[in-house]
């Protein structure tokens, strides 16, 4: 997916009244939440789960938390940068 239709996509699901930093935080967790999912293609499946549509399931759930988490607590790094940028390109708008 390129990233500005990630982007275009994020900003279809955000709420209006969303601060800049919310935002810079929604958008790093879902290119985390991006990125985990493809490490974990990477990866052998295990025989300790049945596998199947509740595996899947539970790790898309757990990707999600994860990147949630790992942006909430500062990321990548990301996201004072980005904060920058929505400030700018959104008193431009």
């Amino acid at each position: 997916m390129e990233l500005s239709a990630v982007a275009a996509s994020t900003q279809a699901k955000l709420d209006s009244t969303a601060t800049p930093r919310q935002v810079a935080v929604q958008f790093e967790a879902l290119l985390l939440n991006q990125m985990f999912n493809e490490m974990q293609k990477t990866v052998e499946k295990s025989d300790l789960l049945d596998g199947g549509a509740a595996e899947d399931m539970y790790r898309e759930m757990l990707n999600q938390a994860l990147s949630d988490e790992v942006a909430r607590r500062g990321g990548l790094g990301l996201v004072e940068q980005l904060e920058r940028q929505i400030k700018t390109h959104g008193e431009s708008i």
